[in-house]
């Protein structure tokens, strides 16, 4: 049951206003609580005023959170590691952001202390690691717990309400495009592509192959062509209603029949065509803000 819940979904946010907000809190927090935890005797092997010291463990603190909670993910993490996050995985950052903060105080440890040898007693090490995972490591799992359960009940709430909204809305919609007919060129002729956007369902890539679904008088037809997704996403950008909603497949957006799953798993399907479309985590919300504003002009 516990592995089973490690392994959910759990939505890396690596918000710079909401990381900036947690590092000034715990950053405060880890200030008031040094502020009141040396006495003259522990202050005596320091050559700096317990104020001051409070107030860079906090700083550090703060520092650390910025850049293992947001610089970390922002510029190191590649998209297919964010679209697979896990509880399990944001548990592991959140120990290896406690580490960095640990080596730090060491660090800075070192930079003030009087004798050098009172860093390397057992004692001040275990002391050192003990109160950082227990001032830092126990409140973070329970706010993360209360924060997937209240993020898994709000998810599904607002998947729910824009099911309803997307299948009412493709009831109501019609759809033609006026010189729907494109060719898209290649490096080699015989990969030249002619396509009737009118028609396209959607398209899925397959290793060096991209294999393109239409609709051909209420008929599905599936053409494998050796081509890259990335460029003929890039020839379909002049359609607003040709969107990328995962590294894999590209659809036309009024082709949707219907959508299950949540936010971290939603599924698109489309009439004929067992075969369905995931929608990548990264993209779910472009995908409803699109779909949103295509269905809104096509109503007006």
């Amino acid at each position: 049951m516990i592995l089973s819940y490690l392994k959910k979904a759990y939505p890396l946010n690596n918000s710079l206003k909401r990381n900036l907000l947690i590092g000034t809190i715990v950053g405060l927090f880890i200030f008031g609580i040094n502020i009141y935890s040396y006495d003259d005797e522990v202050m005596s092997h320091f050559r700096m005023s317990y104020t001051k010291m409070a107030a860079i463990f906090g700083f550090i603190t703060f520092i650390s959170v910025i850049v293992v909670l947001y610089i970390l993910p922002q510029f190191v993490f590649s998209n297919k590691i964010k679209e697979n996050w896990t509880v399990l995985k944001e548990i592991g950052l959140i120990i290896f952001l406690h580490i960095i903060i640990i080596l730090s105080n060491f660090i800075f440890f070192m930079l003030i202390v009087k004798e050098d040898t009172i860093l390397l007693t057992s004692s001040f090490i275990f002391w050192s690691i003990f109160s950082t995972f227990l001032l830092g490591f126990f409140p973070s799992m329970f706010i993360l717990w209360i924060d997937y359960t209240l993020r898994l009940k709000k998810a599904l709430l607002k998947v729910l309400t824009y099911n309803n909204q997307l299948e009412q809305n493709i009831k109501e919609s019609t759809f033609f495009q006026e010189e729907s007919i494109i060719r898209l060129q290649s490096n080699k002729l015989n990969d030249s592509i002619v396509l009737d956007v009118n028609d396209l369902i959607f398209i899925k890539s397959d290793g060096n192959y991209i294999e393109i679904f239409t609709s051909d008088n209420g008929k599905i037809v599936k053409t494998l062509y050796r081509y890259s997704l990335q460029l003929i996403e890039e020839q379909l950008k002049q359609y607003p209603f040709i969107l990328r909603v995962h590294r894999s497949f590209i659809i036309n957006i009024y082709k949707v029949n219907k959508a299950s799953g949540n936010a971290r798993n939603y599924q698109l399907y489309f009439k004929g065509i067992e075969e369905n479309v995931p929608v990548s985590r990264t993209k779910f919300e472009i995908f409803i803000n699109k779909f949103n504003s295509i269905m809104s002009s096509n109503h007006k």
